[in-house]
């Protein structure tokens, strides 16, 4: 995460209290306008999540746990007409602290595909803005379509040029 994003709500978190901090961030007008051309957005009418931040269960672990609620348009893949879309969805971020670096060890790494992938923790400080910034671009649908660009099952073969299919 780096300074200077759009959408910035910094937290410290080293030391964090026992019972952990809790965060409700609501982005601007101008927040939204910037983050939809980060995003390549139509628009980006709405921006907010709350949440927890909580020591994790590893020693120097962090976890951010909230609900982000986003409405947003697109421009259809097909036509590039607007294509609203309403958001709302839980995340979860583990982060850790940065440890030094250490040469390989020779031993087996086990990998669980299940288990949280935890970001570093870069110093005493989380930008909780980011992190619903980058949520919100994972959650965007890749290929938003208009619903009149939606496929119907066989394609147009004559709007395609092809020949009509004969059967022998």
């Amino acid at each position: 995460m780096s300074a200077g994003n759009e959408f910035t709500r910094t937290l410290v978190v080293e030391p964090l209290p026992h019972a952990g901090l809790t965060f409700a961030v609501d982005a601007t007008p101008a927040e939204r306008t910037a983050l939809a051309r980060r995003l390549d957005l139509l628009a980006l009418d709405r921006l907010a999540a709350s949440g927890w931040i909580r020591r994790g269960e590893a020693r120097g672990s962090v976890v951010v746990e909230g609900r982000l609620e986003a409405a947003v348009t697109q421009a259809c893949v097909v036509s590039l007409a607007p294509v609203p879309a309403s958001l709302a969805f839980d995340f979860r971020r583990l982060f850790v602290a940065a440890a030094p670096a250490a040469g390989p060890t020779g031993r087996e790494v086990v990998v669980d595909p299940v288990a949280d992938e935890p970001e570093p923790l870069p110093g005493r400080e989380i930008d909780i803005g980011e992190v619903v910034a980058e949520e919100l671009a994972l959650a965007l649908d890749p290929y938003p379509r208009a619903p009149e660009c939606e496929p119907s099952g066989e394609p147009d073969r004559a709007a395609a040029g092809a020949a009509p299919r004969q059967l022998v």
